[in-house]
């Protein structure tokens, strides 16, 4: 049945992710990614984010959660939180957001 995860999600979707320079996209898909219909109506951009790895906070240990802060409006609508299939995995996402974070914001964003 239902239930509810200790980060308070239902559920758990598998979506595809877009790191361009500073600014992340995601979707339900790649062919949404194709057809460019982002789920996420304003980007992530992570020069204005917080990266925060999760299991400082006392989570399922076996899970590899992490979550993506906005710290302000330029960042994002809402925290994103995340959860990779791995260890190794979720410690490549959070080296190519680390970098992502050091690139300037594109004007306009």
């Amino acid at each position: 049945g239902g239930g509810t995860s200790m980060l308070g999600r239902k559920s758990w979707k598998t979506r595809f992710f877009v790191l361009d320079g500073p600014v992340l996209y995601y979707y339900e898909s790649e062919e949404a990614h194709i057809d460019g219909k982002p789920l996420n109506a304003q980007p992530y951009v992570l020069s204005f984010c917080d990266v925060i790895l999760d299991d400082a906070n006392g989570i399922d240990q076996s899970k590899y959660y992490f979550t993506i802060r906005p710290c302000g409006s330029r960042g994002g609508s809402r925290p994103l939180s995340l959860e990779a299939d791995s260890a190794a995995t979720r410690g490549r996402w959070l080296t190519w957001l680390g970098n992502a974070q050091k690139i300037k914001a594109p004007g306009g964003l």
